[in-house]
């Protein structure tokens, strides 16, 4: 729809296996931005698939900001 080859997208999202998902199953870049109350405040963030992630963002000024927007 895009003309877009998959490296050439980026999923942003919230959740890990949807971003693994993604790019395993057709090679897009991925950024992870946490929703950190989505749990509960008594939930901890869960970090543990980050570093497979191509942008790691606090927020969605950060990942902008990673991006150069």
């Amino acid at each position: 729809m895009l003309a877009l080859a998959p490296s050439q997208v980026m999923l942003v999202a919230a959740h890990h296996g949807d971003l693994k998902a993604a790019r395993e199953s057709s090679g897009m870049r991925t950024a992870f931005v946490p929703r950190p109350f989505e749990y509960g405040a008594e939930r901890p963030r869960d970090a543990a698939n980050e570093a497979t992630h191509d942008v790691v963002a606090l927020d969605f000024a950060d990942l902008a900001t990673q991006l150069g927007c």
